[in-house]
Formats: C-alpha cells, sequence, structure tokens
C-alpha cells in the first residue's frame, strides 16, 4: 500500500449513482419559481419578487453541481479504470521474460 490513497471503482460508481440521485431529487423540491404575494407596497413587491427568484436560481444551480459532480465521479472512475488496464496493459507486453 502507497502512503497516498487507493481508489475503489465500486466506491466511486455508488458515490455517482448517489450524487445524481439526490441531485434529481434535490431539483424536483422545487420544480417553478414560487408564486409572489402581494405585501400592500410596490417597492416591498419588487424586492420579494426580486429575492424568491435569487432562491429559486440558487436552488437550479444547487441541483446541477450536484448532478455535475455526480458525472464527475463516474468520470474519475473511468479514468482510474482504463489506466490501471493501459498500465496492466504496459507491463504485459513491455516485460521480458526473465533470462537466468
Amino acid at each position: 500500500m502507497s502512503d497516498g490513497y487507493e481508489v475503489s471503482f465500486s466506491d466511486l460508481a455508488k458515490a455517482s449513482a448517489e450524487f445524481s440521485r439526490q441531485g434529481d431529487a434535490y431539483a424536483n423540491l422545487m420544480t417553478q419559481k414560487l408564486a409572489c404575494p402581494s405585501g400592500g407596497d410596490a417597492a416591498f413587491d419588487k424586492a420579494l419578487d426580486v429575492t424568491l427568484n435569487g432562491l429559486y436560481e440558487m436552488h437550479v444551480v444547487l441541483a446541477q453541481a450536484v448532478s455535475a459532480h455526480a458525472y464527475k465521479l463516474d468520470y474519475a472512475r473511468r479514468n482510474y479504470q482504463k489506466t490501471e488496464g493501459n498500465v496492466f496493459d504496459y507491463l504485459v507486453r513491455q516485460t521480458p521474460t526473465p533470462t537466468y
């Protein structure tokens, strides 16, 4: 074992799937902009509308970020797996047969 870190392909796949599920679940919590109730004052109503729209936009961005991390985890898993296979193939092809 090295002093670095270990990569478990199945753990990366599980984490990616979970991030994807949670990103979808979070996105589905708020599927449309919130209706702005009237506060009785035009300036207050405008401020409330801007605030609610901002909250909705932040919600959408956060849901997208969680889903993007799901993709990044799967991308890392695929790259680690491919690289491990390439290193193994290289060693098998390049390692000379020992001669004694």
